[in-house]
């Protein structure tokens, strides 16, 4: 039986948003620091909000968090 492969909807930004991806994190996390990397490498345009010096917006409970993503891409 042949499987139809869905493919995953492209990231993009929410209308009227800005150019860069916003990430909220901490400098101490490791997992920001490996997406802080990971943006850089590929080029990805991003706005980092430091949590720690309370630059983050409420209700942001993990790290990292981005904001003015819809959708995803798989990799």
């Amino acid at each position: 039986m042949k499987m139809n492969k869905i493919l995953p909807t492209k990231t993009g930004l929410r209308a009227g948003q800005s150019d860069a991806i916003i990430l909220n994190g901490s400098t101490t996390c490791p997992w920001c620091t490996k997406q802080r990397e990971y943006f850089d490498n590929m080029g990805i345009a991003y706005d980092f909000k430091d949590c720690d010096k309370g630059e983050c917006r409420d209700g942001i409970v993990g790290f990292p968090t981005m904001d003015n993503v819809v959708g995803y891409h798989e990799l």
